[in-house]
């Protein structure tokens, strides 16, 4: 059973708050742009399509409320960035289906004041409900039990952040009392919540449990910080459920449902604008391959992608055909070290595929991939079958989520990185912070990249 961290009651007038500054907005806009309101309503369905969509994304980036322990600039880009997301969906949406005539000035205008105006109001309600914690409203006096650095780095979160409202009366290591003592000494001060705190390694466990029980019958509420993340730091902790048993999921990435699917909806715009792209150059390119020499103008090549499955990838052909069977007399000028082949002035590569490389165009095709779902705009590089038969158990990780024509690594100047495990490193890095803001950073690093190509640079 989840217990609900916020009122439903003040989510729905704060979406209510929303709701009326981006209605307030489009008129705004539509005067703006028309310098009166006379058929207005021909165009008010464009607020009524738009402000849902607005608010579920609001919603999932968890700022409607739970101000209490978000920073400022936290809120701040989760609201933009709930805004850029609605705006790409719905202009996206309003392509697609041509369903209505519109002003994309109107339109312009109207998610560019919205998103001021909503952004505005975080900030007061972020500001004011700081205000008011700092006078005594709302605040929760806690017990701190346990030890260790988690235990202290709390202690001192708690201590920094006196906007968040909740008065640490109590820090008792339970190493130095025994249970009883501790119960009666919460007994005896008003607290309204208990922190447990503790390394795991210390097997206090039998004690916390006898610690548990005694609190739960002063009625205090109980929070105990999990420390599975001592196991493994590579994994995240996330509360599930096991058939209706609850259960702490340890995963290398958050596997966060809202985020999965509008991931697979940037992945399907951007697969049709990359292949509308494929679809004006192929004739051009196909031409310059072929010219260049004999062979199939696209290559193909079983790659191993999300949990070792096995798909095949297509790009621009940029090598002479036996490129594939001269890699092994080449092994020797491999200029990386681990399991990824690169030499300095490939004999392998044509003419016209160094061309193709240096400005990623070889890497079109891979859009398709991207389209049917083997692929990623945005992951890590999927490597070969040979690659993986070498791997080392912690390499693996790389390939634990869906592979992307562009990732960190990629973008971190993939030229000058030639240890493997640096690259395993900036994967996992990857892995372990991906999200949507992260992905759009890294599309907009990669466009740079392969507009202004550094010298021998390719994605």
């Amino acid at each position: 059973m989840w217990r609900k961290q916020s009122s439903d009651l003040v989510k729905f007038f704060i979406a209510l708050l929303d709701v009326g500054l981006i209605t307030s907005a489009f008129y705004i806009a539509y005067w703006a742009r028309f310098g009166s309101f006379q058929g207005v309503t021909e165009f008010i369905w464009l607020c009524y399509f738009s402000a849902p969509i607005t608010l579920i994304l609001l919603l999932r980036y968890r700022v409607l409320t739970g101000f209490r322990y978000q920073s400022l600039s936290r809120i701040s880009v989760s609201t933009l960035l709930a805004f850029i997301m609605s705006g790409l969906i719905c202009s996206t949406i309003l392509y697609l289906t041509k369903t209505a005539e519109y002003s994309r000035l109107v339109f312009g205008y109207y998610f560019s004041l919205a998103t001021l105006f909503v952004l505005l109001e975080k900030i007061l309600v972020k500001k004011l409900f700081e205000r008011y914690l700092r006078n005594g409203g709302m605040n929760i006096r806690v017990a701190m039990l346990g030890f260790g650095s988690k235990f202290e780095s709390v202690a001192a979160s708690i201590a920094g952040n006196k906007e968040w409202g909740v008065r640490a009366v109590l820090s008792l290591d339970i190493r130095d009392e025994s249970v009883k003592s501790l119960v009666n000494k919460i007994r005896k001060s008003i607290i309204d919540e208990v922190y447990i705190i503790y390394p795991r390694a210390a097997n206090y466990d039998g004690q916390v449990d006898k610690l548990i029980a005694g609190i739960e019958k002063l009625g205090i509420p109980i929070r105990v910080a999990s420390n599975y993340d001592e196991l493994q730091g590579y994994y995240g902790q996330y509360f599930s459920n096991i058939a209706k048993v609850p259960a702490v999921l340890l995963a290398p990435y958050n596997l966060d449902p809202d985020q999965v699917i509008i991931k697979r909806l940037v992945d399907i715009v951007g697969a049709l604008v990359g292949l509308a792209i494929l679809f004006l150059i192929l004739p051009i390119v196909a031409l310059s391959i072929k010219l260049s020499s004999p062979g199939p103008v696209f290559f193909s090549q079983v790659r191993v992608g999300k949990s070792g499955r096995h798909f095949k990838i297509y790009k621009f052909r940029s090598m002479y055909i036996d490129a594939e069977e001269r890699k092994a007399e080449l092994t020797q000028f491999n200029v990386h070290e681990g399991h990824i082949f690169k030499m300095d002035d490939d004999p392998r590569i044509t003419p016209v595929g160094r061309f193709l490389r240096k400005y990623s165009i070889d890497e079109v095709p891979q859009f398709w991939n991207v389209l049917i779902g083997d692929m990623s705009l945005v992951g890590t590089r999927p490597p070969t079958k040979d690659e993986v038969a070498g791997y080392e158990d912690h390499h693996f990780r790389r390939i634990s989520i869906k592979p992307g024509i562009t990732g960190l690594w990629q973008v971190s100047g993939r030229n000058d990185i030639t240890d493997f495990d640096d690259v395993v490193a900036l994967d996992v890095e990857y892995i372990r912070n991906w999200g949507l803001l992260s992905d759009m950073k890294i599309i907009l690093r990669t466009i740079t990249t392969v507009l202004f190509p550094k010298s021998g640079s390719r994605l």
